[in-house]
């Protein structure tokens, strides 16, 4: 034919084709434009198959941005999950996900569990309570349209909206007091109430600060004391108060972390802790203060990518060392839980990957443990002996407490999950477009 192999492989390269001769195959493609910058990233694919629910519903709006409407999206207690769905209360079996009653219509997307009732609010802002059987055991008669939180707390169930605070007998639905700060511009959603005393805590308004603790007498609403640069107590015992002090934007730090017990009754300072164990930040930043919380006569303090336990009973002053001190497995501390689980801490790792890791170091022999999830974690759960973590590329993940192996992987198609509930044996896993049941493993219960 008078064709030579080099021109038919030169024809073959500008046409894309593939070529055999003589027993041989050659490729050729077109050039593609390559890009400007390029970045590539190879994660290691999960160990584990995956697990399919026990039953699923759909729910009726994906996850909400505001934190106090994801945590009460859903409730659980008496082998139920309860939800609102098109302004219904629904009760759902927590083993077959079957529709034991429901009750309302009109309801806000909110509901909260405590002792065997069930408390939300309607459109109109009347506040309600049944039991778990979904037999109504009052309504309000004192509307709050545009409720914020309800919080159950004794005798009491108060409900919060921007500066106000409405105190009901969570028994009969009467109102009781009802109390609202003109002086503040917002308050928070977070509430203390103990030894008759409520805490909250306000911002702005007409004194500018930044923070400001006011109590209030929880028979009447009327306010005790207040006093500024002071968080919500993390403690409350034996007539004291302890709360993590927040000086304002441009005041010297006085320490890392300073705690303040204040008398309960009438908010005078009964002790102060200083506590350092890093190096100081810059006078004038914000964002300085640790967090803390308490747990018996430890407190745990997390800043600077450390994690510190001191014993409240032994402080002698600001140069006290803490107990113990953890910076990671290697110096990667970056979001530490608060406070302890098993005797662990838990914490989100830095890594070489594109996201950060989950480990837990043992506080008495130093062991440490990894979580290998393979994607960003949105939600972290901790329950008996399951770390669960719901990733956001829409797997949900379970491993081991104290071994980091992996159980089990449910596909969600999410990327954004509400918290966990976990209910004799069962767990519901909230998303953005369902709700799942899952039967909990043996070894993770």
């Amino acid at each position: 034919m008078g064709i030579s192999v080099k021109k038919i492989f030169l024809a073959a390269a500008v046409l894309g084709l593939s070529v055999t001769v003589s027993g041989f195959t050659s490729y050729s493609h077109a050039a593609a434009e390559a890009s400007g910058l390029s970045m590539n990233h190879w994660t290691k694919p999960s160990e584990k198959g995956s697990l399919r629910p026990l039953w699923s519903i759909p729910a009726a709006s994906p996850i909400p941005e505001n934190k106090e409407l994801r945590e009460s999206r859903a409730a659980a207690g008496d082998g139920q999950f309860y939800i609102v769905q098109q302004g219904v209360l629904k009760a759902l079996d927590a083993a077959d996900g079957q529709l034991r009653w429901s009750y309302g219509t009109d309801l806000n997307p909110k509901i909260v569990y405590s002792q065997g009732s069930l408390y939300g609010s309607s459109e109109d802002g009347t506040i309600f309570a049944v039991n778990s059987k979904g037999k109504k055991l009052w309504e309000s008669a004192r509307t709050v349209t545009k409720a914020g939180k309800l919080v159950p707390a004794g005798d009491t169930l108060y409900v919060l909206r921007g500066i106000d605070i409405f105190a009901f007998n969570i028994h009969t639905g009467q109102l009781r007091w009802e109390n609202h700060d003109t002086f503040a511009a917002d308050g928070g959603m977070e509430l203390a109430v103990q030894e008759g005393v409520v805490f909250r805590s306000y911002t702005g308004g007409i004194t500018g600060s930044a923070g400001t603790l006011k109590a209030f007498d929880a028979s009447t609403g009327v306010k005790l004391w207040e006093r500024s640069g002071v968080k919500v107590p993390i403690l409350i015992r034996d007539d004291a108060a302890y709360a993590v002090c927040e000086p304002g934007p441009f005041a010297e730090p006085e320490a890392e972390l300073k705690l303040t017990a204040l008398n309960v009754k009438s908010g005078e300072i009964k002790n102060n802790y200083l506590y350092n164990w890093s190096p100081r930040p810059l006078s004038g930043m914000r964002g300085y203060t640790a967090e803390a919380v308490i747990e018996g006569d430890l407190l745990y303090a997390s800043h600077n990518g450390q994690t510190v336990i001191y014993a409240l009973s032994q402080y002698t002053g600001a140069g006290d060392q803490p107990k113990e001190m953890f910076a990671g497995q290697f110096q990667d501390i970056v979001q530490p839980l608060p406070g302890s689980y098993s005797d662990r801490i838990f914490y989100e790792a830095r890594s070489s990957l594109p996201y950060l890791l989950l480990k837990s170091i043992h506080i008495k022999d130093k062991s440490a443990v990894t979580y290998n999830i393979d994607n960003p974690a949105a939600q972290i759960s901790i329950f008996g002996n399951g770390v669960y973590v719901g990733q956001m590329d829409g797997k949900f993940r379970a491993f081991e407490l104290g071994s980091g192996a992996g159980v089990f992987t449910v596909e969600t198609d999410s990327r954004n999950y509400g918290p966990v509930l976990f209910e004799k044996g069962y767990m519901l896993i909230q998303t953005d477009s369902q709700f799942l049941g899952i039967k909990i493993p043996d070894k993770l219960k």
